[in-house]
């Protein structure tokens, strides 16, 4: 797994890769996961999987059963993070919609909405 350094206020800053030592500006993603993604710890285990990358957003069940999850980031870490997610949740995923959406600069953690 891709190792991240950074030292910022939110994500809007510049994030520095360990990788490359390249600069990359915040994206951020909406996802609608489709599934068996209720009443699993989906939403929690996803938490814990936030906090291993320097990344913002948060995650919440919605009514019709889907898992919404917005996130903000490098490009790299957000991808790295929702393959992480696919992995582990593959046999709960039927399917996702994913879009990319504004920054929005305003979130320090990522967490559960309720």
């Amino acid at each position: 797994m891709t190792e991240f350094r950074h030292s910022f206020k939110n994500v809007c800053s510049v994030i520095v890769m360990s990788t490359e030592d390249s600069s990359v500006q915040a994206v951020r993603t909406r996802v609608i996961f489709h599934g068996h993604v209720q009443g699993v710890g989906f939403r929690y285990t996803v938490r814990g999987i936030a906090k291993k990358f320097p990344l913002v957003g948060y995650v919440r069940n919605l009514a019709d059963g889907t898992v919404e999850l917005e996130t903000e980031g490098a490009i790299e870490a957000v991808r790295f993070f929702l393959d992480d997610i696919r992995e582990l949740f593959e046999q709960n995923i039927e399917s996702c919609e994913e879009s990319d959406i504004p920054v929005i600069c305003k979130e320090d953690d990522f967490t559960i909405h309720h």
